[in-house]
C-alpha cells in the first residue's frame, strides 16, 4: 500500500518500524514514513507526529511542533487530537493554560462521541473551569462515559452532592437523549 502512494499504507509501515513489527525497530525511518503520511493529510499520522515530537521518539522533543500537528489533526476531524489539545490547554502543557479553549476542544470531540472528551468536559462543568459550574450537565456527560473508569468514579462521587431536583433534571435529560433517534 505504501508503494502505491496510499497514505494509510505509509502510516502503517511507519508504525511497523516504530514497533518493530516484521522489521527491525527504527524510530528515524518510522518518523520519516509517518511524517510523509501526515503531510498527505492523514489525521492519525498527524496525531502520531505530535506524539513523536511530544516524547522525542525519532525526532527532537518539540512541544510547539507537537501542538501544531495536533491542530492539523483536529482540523482534519480527529477526536483524539481534539482531546489531546483540550488536555494541553487545560493543563498549560506547551500552550498557555486556557480553560475556555480546552472546553471548545472537548466539546468538539464530545460531539463526535468521544468518551474521554465527555469525561474531561464534565470535569470542567463540575468545577466551573472556563464556564459556570453546572453539575447537572457534568452528571449527564459522566453518564455517557461510564466505560472510562475515572468517569465512573467521578459519577459516583458527584451523585450524592446533587439535590433531588438536579438529579431529576439530569435523569430526564438522559432519558430524553435515549429517545432521540
Amino acid at each position: 500500500a505504501h508503494e502505491t502512494g496510499l497514505v494509510t499504507g505509509t502510516y502503517e509501515l511507519g508504525r511497523c518500524y516504530l514497533e518493530g513489527v516484521g522489521v527491525s525497530p527504527d524510530a528515524l525511518t518510522a518518523v520519516r514514513l509517518i511524517r510523509e503520511a501526515a503531510e498527505g493529510g492523514y489525521a492519525s499520522a498527524q496525531v502520531a507526529m505530535a506524539q513523536a515530537y511530544a516524547t522525542g521518539v525519532g525526532t527532537p522533543k518539540d512541544n510547539v511542533a507537537a501542538v501544531g500537528w495536533l491542530h492539523l489533526a483536529a482540523q482534519n476531524g480527529s477526536a483524539e487530537a481534539k482531546v489531546m489539545l483540550g488536555i494541553r490547554y487545560e493543563t498549560g502543557d506547551g500552550v498557555l493554560q486556557d480553560y475556555d479553549q480546552a472546553g471548545r476542544f472537548y466539546t468538539a470531540a464530545s460531539q463526535q462521541g468521544d468518551r474521554i472528551a465527555h469525561y474531561r468536559l464534565a470535569l470542567l462543568y463540575i468545577h466551573g473551569r472556563g464556564t459556570r459550574p453546572d453539575p447537572v450537565r457534568g452528571y449527564v456527560l459522566l453518564s455517557k462515559a461510564t466505560d472510562v473508569p475515572a468517569a465512573e468514579i467521578a459519577l459516583r462521587e458527584l451523585e450524592p452532592t446533587l439535590t433531588p431536583d438536579q438529579l431529576a433534571a439530569a435523569r430526564a435529560h438522559l432519558a430524553e437523549a435515549d429517545q432521540t433517534p
